[in-house]
């Protein structure tokens, strides 16, 4: 966006282009027209008639301080969000690595990018993909952990069926 360029300033009133653009043969601009009590927003084009909008001089106080207020805002939020993934991120890792510690069975390689991919070698079970998201890598050592759980008691049950012969 270009950079605000004042284009009047006499006797206490200034005008000020906050906005041009030209599209489709079409030139639209807005400015702000202020003097001590007072602002107006103007919008104009080259096609229609110019709109405005008049507040009182405390009213834009409160715009430009509302506007302010919401960027910091959003600022803090999307850097609070930023640290709740990076967080999450984290024990996601963390609990995956985990899983595989507790099953010795389950296998966790780490690939450069970071990526990581989840096997059960004794099983012979691995995922189609290797995955970039900690969230997918937890989402594959669970699903491994569950594989495997479920494979062992197949075993049991199969050991259990052919000592009693019941095959």
């Amino acid at each position: 966006m270009p950079e605000i360029e004042i284009v009047h300033d006499q006797n206490g009133e200034r005008v000020v282009r906050v906005f041009r653009n030209f599209s489709d043969g079409i030139v639209s601009e807005i400015n702000l027209v202020c003097d001590e009590s007072s602002a107006e927003i103007v919008r104009m084009t080259s096609v229609g008639s110019p709109e405005s909008i008049a507040v009182a001089a405390s009213v834009m106080d409160r715009i430009a301080e509302s506007w302010q207020r919401y960027r910091a805002d959003e600022e803090k939020r999307k850097a609070d969000e930023e640290a709740q993934m990076e967080a999450d991120a984290t024990q996601a890792i963390a609990e995956a690595y985990e899983i595989a510690r507790e099953c010795p069975a389950i296998k966790i390689k780490e690939h450069p990018g970071p990526q990581w991919e989840v096997s059960v070698p004794k099983m012979g079970y691995r995922f189609e993909r290797v995955v970039q998201w900690p969230s997918d890598l937890l989402w594959q050592a669970r699903t491994a952990r569950t594989a495997y759980d479920n494979w062992i008691e197949d075993q049991k049950e199969y050991a259990r069926r052919e000592a009693s012969g019941s095959f």
